[in-house]
């Protein structure tokens, strides 16, 4: 008897102190129960492809544990001095569980840096327990997310989960969704000296959401914005939210199109190059479009990133282009062509030749997407998608009056500074019998940025005598990206203008101002011009420029934050896939070149292979109408697939592509647009727009 009640007491002090632990465990936040009560979004309508997913994402695992276990021996820094400077939390309220296709447990969640300094080969780990607490499985995946960095004495590149860096991860395990009841996590992380990337990532304009099957698809362009280095095995990965933004439904990633699929050491000619953007396309079939968050998390990954192949060694060279040497001109001309160099391309400077020295005129700007025909036949020089310059430059500020002859030159320096004599041009400038407006836009400066729902565009307008300008600005236009916005307010006195411009009816009000909302455009390079008509008729183009839109705001998920917008929706981005469509015959395309809004579009019908052929001068704007809606339209570059060219815009519901081109827009842009019947049928149109010289 006494026994028994011996082994009873003890028994219960077993199960006690069993169950005592595991409640403290929980109250330290290390055991959790697994929800069961989240409804099952998992589309399980094709396993085939399901599977496909998670074989590709335990191979990316296994492929960064290797990596891990290479760069293990490399010296790395603890920061003694630091102990506690890396600081990995899991944000608890994201965490999500679902099951696979197979009903194997899915976790996706996010974590976060709350420590001061950066952690590399982030990996979050997974002890998973049954109903009554018995030790089931392990499982572990490595966190996405985060800053780029270089391991310094490797010059193989990781991800870093820097300072206050945001992360996402997804572990598929092999364990069923059903019998796992309880979890605990911890974080594991390397503390590798590192340096800030060469290479530097980031979106070519706006992340699309695409209706895929049902299920929602990501896509856009990446763009490399470092000047002498190209990246390797690229890739984009999302982690995407439900409606209430309070879980992480599905994480998913993909190669970057024109990075190598291969893991290891792959080509140059499967790399982003400097400058240049390149497309992705991200599939989720654990998110369906219509139910999905309008917010996600993001990061870029890369393996390598090397310097350019070609040591500096040359000056730069190219081309002096226009104006037309010999020909005779008036009011603003663009100055423009091309340069190149081994080492990159600094700057091209404008001067015109006064005795023996050279009087300083300007700087051109470097134009992305410019001249794709030098990209083309340079394909192994930095910053060859930047190639095309071009100054605008106002002839009625050259020496008496901006009448006579003069010699431009265009020189360009590279980052060394050697110098190059790019050409010369010889001008006849007759502005005394010049009869059309004249001006120039004051801001925003050549290459300047702005900002905010009021930025003021300042400039002004004059036109020969006898005519003048309205002083209620009723024909003076705005355009940006090649959309009339409206009219600027006109008739303020400046000193300068008015002194330099005796004479003129509109002398002693030349200025005029426009208030522009930034916020309703995308963060990237845009032109801007003014157009004005005088009481004879007579109208021409104002100061032509290209500027930078910069507005940032406070998101909730922090610096790896962006914002889904859903305005392209169809099933791909890929130039095979556009290029399979059928070509539509059927409805010819509809031109209007200029800035009159009365003239009537002139019909451009397709050739027998296909494609439209309109043809503009420098700076002319083009209106092209469309058959239908249009579910998207790009710029045809080495049979990739860009963004449509600065300067450009897309209306979409409308069936409507403006294109007011800047200084140094010359030669054949091939464009490729996706138009959607009402039946839902997709056809493509092929448009190549020429832009010549100005008589």
């Amino acid at each position: 008897m006494k026994k028994k009640c011996f082994l009873l007491v003890a028994l219960t002090l077993v199960v006690w102190f069993s169950f005592s632990h595991l409640a403290n465990a929980k109250e330290k936040g290390k055991l959790f129960r697994v929800p069961h009560d989240q409804p099952r979004v998992i589309q399980k309508g094709n396993p085939e492809a399901e599977q496909t997913k998670r074989e590709r994402y335990i191979q990316e695992r296994d492929q960064k544990e290797e990596k891990h276990a290479r760069l293990s021996s490399i010296a790395r820094e603890e920061q003694p001095d630091k102990p506690n400077a890396v600081d990995i939390a899991l944000d608890s309220t994201y965490i999500y569980f679902q099951p696979d296709y197979r009903d194997d447990l899915v976790i996706t969640g996010r974590c976060h840096n709350a420590g001061t300094s950066s952690a590399v080969f982030v990996k979050v780990n997974f002890n998973l327990y049954d109903s009554n607490w018995n030790f089931i499985g392990y499982d572990y995946s490595y966190v996405w997310g985060g800053s780029n960095s270089q391991l310094t004495s490797s010059g193989i590149y990781t991800n870093a989960l820097g300072a206050g860096d945001y992360g996402f991860f997804k572990v598929w395990t092999n364990y069923d969704y059903n019998n796992v009841m309880y979890y605990n996590y911890w974080f594991t992380w390397d503390t590798y000296a590192h340096t800030a990337a060469y290479a530097k990532l980031a979106f070519d304009g706006d992340v699309n959401g695409y209706d895929y099957l049902g299920n929602l698809a990501l896509s856009g362009l990446i763009k490399n914005s470092s000047s002498s280095y190209v990246t390797y095995f690229t890739k984009t990965a999302f982690a995407v939210f439900n409606t209430s933004d309070t879980k992480v439904v599905d994480v998913d990633f993909s190669y970057v199109n024109g990075s190598t699929y291969n893991y290891g050491i792959g080509s140059t000619d499967t790399a982003i190059y400097p400058y240049e953007s390149r497309p992705f396309l991200v599939t989720f079939p654990e998110a369906t479009y219509s139910g999905t968050s309008d917010t996600f998390l993001y990061a870029f990954e890369w393996d390598e990133a090397r310097a350019s192949s070609l040591p500096e060694k040359d000056p730069p060279f190219g081309s002096f282009d226009t104006p037309i040497d010999g020909s005779t001109v008036a009011s603003s001309i663009p100055v423009t062509g091309w340069a190149l160099d081994d080492s990159g391309v600094e700057s091209v400077k404008i001067y015109r030749g006064f005795g023996g020295t050279l009087v300083y005129i300007g700087d051109a700007q470097l134009v992305e997407g410019a001249r794709p025909d030098v990209a083309a036949a340079y394909p192994q020089y930095p910053n060859k998608t930047k190639a095309g310059w071009g100054y605008m430059m106002l002839t009625n500020f050259l020496p008496d009056g901006g009448n006579g002859t003069f010699v431009l030159y265009a020189i360009a320096t590279d980052g060394v500074g050697k110098t190059t004599t790019l050409g010369t041009k010889t001008i006849y400038c007759d502005n005394a019998h010049a009869v059309k407006p004249f001006g120039a836009i004051d801001t925003p400066t050549q290459g300047g940025t702005a900002s905010g729902d009021s930025f003021i565009n300042w400039g002004w307008v004059l036109t020969p005598q006898p005519n003048s300008i309205p002083t209620d600005g009723s024909t003076i236009n705005v355009y940006v990206d090649g959309v009339n916005i409206g009219h600027p307010t006109y008739n303020v006195y400046r000193a300068d203008i008015a002194n330099s411009f005796q004479g003129y009816a509109n002398s002693n009000g030349a200025i005029g101002y426009f208030y522009l909302d930034t916020t309703a455009y995308s963060n990237v390079v845009h032109t801007i011009q003014w157009t004005a008509r005088d009481s004879g008729g007579n109208s021409d183009g104002i100061g032509s420029r290209y500027f930078s839109i910069s507005n940032t705001g406070s998101s909730r998920t922090g610096k790896m934050s962006h914002t889904y917008q859903p305005k392209q929706k169809t099933n791909f981005l890929n130039f095979s896939q556009i290029i399979d469509l059928p070509v539509d015959y059927s409805v010819p395309v509809q031109v209007k070149r200029g800035y009159n809004e009365d003239v009537i579009p002139q019909e451009v019908q397709p050739d027998e292979t296909g494609i439209n052929r309109v043809v503009i001068y420098e700076l002319e704007r083009v209106v092209i109408y469309l058959s239908g809606k249009t579910a998207a339209g790009y710029h045809v570059v080495n049979n990739g697939l860009v963004s449509l060219p600065v300067g450009s815009t897309l209306n979409r519901e409308k069936g409507i592509f403006y294109w007011q081109p800047g200084p140094g827009y010359l030669g054949r842009y091939r464009l490729v647009f996706v138009e959607t019947a009402p039946d839902g049928t997709m056809t493509r149109k092929n448009i190549i727009v020429e832009i010549v010289p100005q008589k």
